[in-house]
């Protein structure tokens, strides 16, 4: 499972997977804050915008390894989906649309990435992010563009998910030692 590196990694990850999918068109790839506009070029920035708690796996049960007679809980790691915006910076509109294309027919053809493919932490373990399209309506697009005070480009958003960052919460208890079905004796009454 993910260290606190996963988000970083997860990052990589599609930079490298981006890269490769559009090596055709001679577009570069990189993760950018946009806080100052890049040269237009033929780049594909991804500007990790959200990150949230995954709801659907939020109360997973806690992990149980025993040994002997002890137990040790971990606590289940922390599920996050994490939000990007892909934006194409070609000086043609139609340089623009063809790396949006490739870029979307890149990750549909990988929506789910696993194994050698994935970098840092998340390859240690049996990961698998899941990547999906999301639909954003202009009027949100908009005021993520306004908020990097920034004029409106054509963009698209992808979502990660589950990326788990394993828990360093652990606690240890003893197994049960023997189970048995017994008779049940009435309790002597006392006097008060």
């Amino acid at each position: 499972m993910a260290d606190f590196t996963a988000i970083a990694d997860v990052s990589q990850t599609l930079v490298d997977l981006l890269t490769e999918g559009l090596s055709n068109l001679g577009t570069k790839v990189r993760l950018d804050d946009l806080q100052a506009a890049p040269a237009t070029a033929n780049l594909l920035t991804m500007f990790l915008f959200q990150i949230r708690e995954d709801g659907h796996t939020r109360n997973r049960p806690a992990d149980v390894r025993t040994t002997g007679t002890k137990a040790t809980l971990q606590r289940p790691p922390l599920a996050l989906a994490v939000h990007y915006m892909l934006t194409p910076w070609a000086t043609k509109q139609e340089d623009n649309q063809r790396i949006l294309g490739q870029a979307m027919q890149s990750l549909h053809d990988n929506a789910i990435v696993t194994g050698p493919a994935l970098r840092g932490s998340l390859n240690a373990g049996n990961e698998a992010l899941h990547l999906a399209m999301v639909p954003v309506n202009l009027e949100d697009q908009f005021r993520v563009w306004n908020s990097l005070t920034r004029p409106y480009r054509l963009s698209l958003f992808y979502e990660v998910r589950v990326v788990r960052i394993a828990s360093r919460v652990e606690q240890q208890r003893s197994t049960v030692r023997s189970r048995g079905v017994g008779s049940l004796q009435p309790r002597p009454e006392v006097d008060a």
